[in-house]
């Protein structure tokens, strides 16, 4: 399987699996599923809903379960794509997975893996440093460390000034994650440039933040 047999759009849907998706087998039942927020991903997963009818020609069931929104895709043929692309399986998928080896190969390809990670694990927000108020940035969190590293590496080739990597560890979780982030306006307008966002919340998070924000003070 190349990257070139994977359409642009498919691959946004594979860097969502990659973010909040989990892949469950059970003899002969498969199932991909993501989970997010019940108000601020519900139109977001509409269009994923959309997005897996075009891409894969399946059905997904959207259902609040847990106070969290739900996506559901049950298909072997999707289940066995996406473990041969190298998503991992089960409980511990968010601390190994990887962006497939395939789509370092196209930029354009990679660049829609990361576009659906951050639609699912980043951030958008402002904050006030000390040369600067309003000062905005992105931020993709993530538990998987050599995940971390790939998207730095990337952005990084991209051209985007790429902070160090910083680990994270909150109070609700055992685990530890891990931040990329991207700070100032010029790196968001590049963002929102060459990636952007395809979930509305963030997408409309970005652009108050451009239109909020203020140049470095000299």
């Amino acid at each position: 399987m190349g990257a070139e047999t994977i359409h642009q759009e498919e691959w946004e849907l594979i860097g969502a699996v990659i973010g909040d998706g989990n892949l469950y087998s059970h003899k002969k039942h498969y199932r991909v599923h993501l989970t997010g927020h019940p108000k601020k991903d519900r139109k977001y997963y509409e269009y994923l809903e959309e997005l897996i009818r075009k891409c894969w020609g399946k059905k997904a069931r959207i259902k609040v379960r847990q106070r969290a929104l739900r996506l559901t895709v049950y298909s072997k043929e999707v289940y066995e794509k996406l473990k041969e692309l190298g998503i991992p399986e089960g409980r511990e998928k968010h601390k190994k997975v990887t962006i497939p080896k395939i789509a370092w190969r196209d930029e354009g390809a990679l660049k829609k893996v990361i576009r659906g990670i951050a639609d699912t694990d980043g951030s958008v927000f402002i904050s006030d440093k000390k040369r600067a108020k309003a000062y905005p940035s992105v931020e993709i969190t993530t538990s998987s460390k050599t995940l971390a590293c790939e998207i730095r590496s990337a952005l990084n080739n991209f051209g985007f000034r790429v902070a160090n990597l910083r680990r994270y560890k909150s109070k609700k979780s055992r685990c530890e994650s891990y931040k990329v982030s991207l700070y100032g306006k010029t790196n968001l307008e590049k963002w929102m440039k060459e990636i952007g966002f395809s979930n509305p919340s963030k997408r409309e998070k970005a652009l108050s933040c451009l239109v909020g924000s203020a140049p470095m003070r000299s």
